[in-house]
């Protein structure tokens, strides 16, 4: 493959991926971005309360 035309497939790559995601988030996305703050704030003694007793309504 020619260097040239691997360079602009790159430079094409990098345009495309710094461009915004504006589609919806999924349950699924939803679903992940909750399990891994749920694992970042696990350490944490409040966080661990408030999963024990939650919030009062």
């Amino acid at each position: 493959m020619e260097p040239e035309k691997t360079i602009s497939d790159i430079e094409l790559l990098e345009r495309i991926y710094k461009l915004p995601d504006n589609r919806p988030f999924s349950s699924a996305d939803l679903e992940a971005a909750n399990r891994r703050h749920d694992e970042v704030c696990a350490s944490n003694p409040w966080f661990r309360v408030w999963q024990q007793f939650g919030l009062p309504r």
